[in-house]
C-alpha cells in the first residue's frame, strides 16, 4: 500500500481519523497490503495540496513531531512495516533540502521506519535549486533505505522540473541510480528494490520506452547484487603518499645521509624502507616530535630523524 497524501504532518484528531480510514481500506482490499508507503508531505491543505497532489514538507520541529507520531500509530495499529519517502521538488534552497533530509533520517531513527528513495524527486530538489544533485546522495541515510524508485521528469515553461510518471525515466534519474550502484551505497544486509513508476495510462502507446526502462533498471539492478565493485573498508590512499613525504623530510632533516648511503651501494629509498620495516617489527609508530607525544606513550614510539640516524649508522657501518 503506497500513500502520496496522508495526514502525516496533521492535527492528532486527523491523523487518528486518516489512520482509522486506512485500516478499513486495507481490510476490504482482496489482497492484504505487506508494507505501507508514505510520502513525507505538508498538510494537505497547503500548497499543491490544495490542489489534490502534495504538499512540501518544512522539516519544522513542530512537523517532525507529528510525522513520527502518525508513523508510529501507523505502524502500531496495521502491524505492518512502514516506509517513507522523499516527496519534496521544490524546496527553496540547498539548506532547506539538507535540513529536510536531516530530518528525514531523524524519522528514520526514532520510528523504525524504511527509507523509500525517490531519485526523481530528489534530482528535480537538487536541479530546481541550481546545486549539483550526486551532493545531495551524501544526505541521504543509505543504511535506512528499502526501496529506490526511478520516473521521468517534465520541464515547466519557465524551466522549473516537475515529476513526470508519463515519461521515460529521465537521464539525470539514470545518472543517479549508477552512482549509487558503482559507489555501493545501497545496503549489503537485505535486498533493496529498484521501482520504475510508470503510473499514466498513456504509456499503453509507448510500449517501447515502457518495456526499455524496465529493461534497463533490471540491468542496473543485477549489477548492484553482484560481488566487486567499491569495497566495503577504506582505501588507505594517503598512506603511501605520507611515508613519501617522510622520506623527503628526513632527506631535509639528515642531507648528508642520501650521499652516504649511495657511496656504501645502498640506495637512500632502500634504506628508508629497511628503517620502517624495522620500526614496524618493534610494534612501534613513527613521529615527528617527541613533544607530540604524552609520555605515557613515549616508549612506543621513535622519532623519525634520531630513530633513522641511528639506524642508518648501524646499517651502513656493517657495509
Amino acid at each position: 500500500m503506497h500513500l502520496s497524501r496522508t495526514a502525516i504532518c496533521e492535527s492528532h484528531s486527523r491523523q487518528d481519523a486518516f489512520v482509522g480510514h486506512l485500516l478499513d481500506e486495507a481490510a476490504a482490499r482482496t489482497t492484504a497490503p505487506v508494507s505501507v508507503g508514505v510520502h513525507v508531505t505538508g498538510d494537505r491543505a497547503v500548497g499543491g495540496g490544495s490542489f489534490g497532489l502534495h504538499s512540501h514538507f518544512t522539516g519544522t520541529a513542530e512537523e517532525e513531531s507529528r510525522a513520527v507520531r502518525f508513523l508510529t500509530r501507523l505502524g502500531r495499529e496495521s502491524g505492518l512495516p512502514v516506509w517513507i519517502e522523499n516527496a519534496n521538488c521544490y524546496s527553496a534552497g540547498a539548506r532547506g533540502i539538507l535540513d529536510t533530509w536531516r530530518c528525514v533520517s531523524r524519522i528514520c531513527e526514532t520510528t523504525g521506519a524504511g527509507l523509500i528513495v525517490d531519485l526523481a524527486h530528489l534530482y528535480i530538489d537538487a536541479v530546481n535549486c541550481h546545486m549539483p544533485e550526486e551532493l545531495l546522495l551524501g544526505a541521504v541515510p543509505w543504511s535506512e533505505v528499502a526501496e529506490v524508485h526511478l520516473s521521468g521528469v517534465r520541464t515547466g515553461r519557465d524551466g522549473t522540473l516537475h515529476d513526470g510518471h508519463a515519461e521515460a525515466v529521465h537521464e539525470g534519474v539514470w545518472a543517479l541510480l549508477d552512482t549509487v550502484v558503482q559507489q555501493r551505497l545501497l545496503p549489503d544486509d537485505r535486498p533493496v528494490q529498484i521501482v520504475v513508476e510508470h503510473a499514466d495510462a498513456r504509456w499503453t502507446d509507448q510500449q517501447d520506452l515502457y518495456y526499455a526502462d524496465f529493461a534497463r533498471a533490471a540491468a542496473v539492478a543485477a549489477s548492484a547484487s553482484a560481488p566487486g565493485g567499491v569495497p566495503g573498508g577504506p582505501h588507505d590512499y594517503g598512506a603511501e603518499h605520507c611515508r613519501g613525504y617522510l622520506r623527503q623530510l628526513c632527506r631535509t632533516w639528515i642531507p648528508k645521509l642520501p650521499e652516504a648511503s649511495e657511496q656504501r651501494g645502498l640506495p637512500y629509498a632502500v634504506l628508508f624502507d629497511a628503517w620502517v620495516a624495522d620500526v614496524r617489527e618493534q610494534g612501534k609508530r613513527i613521529v615527528l616530535s617527541l613533544e607530540e607525544v604524552p609520555v605515557s606513550e613515549r616508549d612506543g614510539v621513535v622519532v623519525a630523524k634520531y630513530d633513522l640516524l641511528r639506524f642508518a649508522k648501524e646499517r651502513l657501518a656493517a657495509c
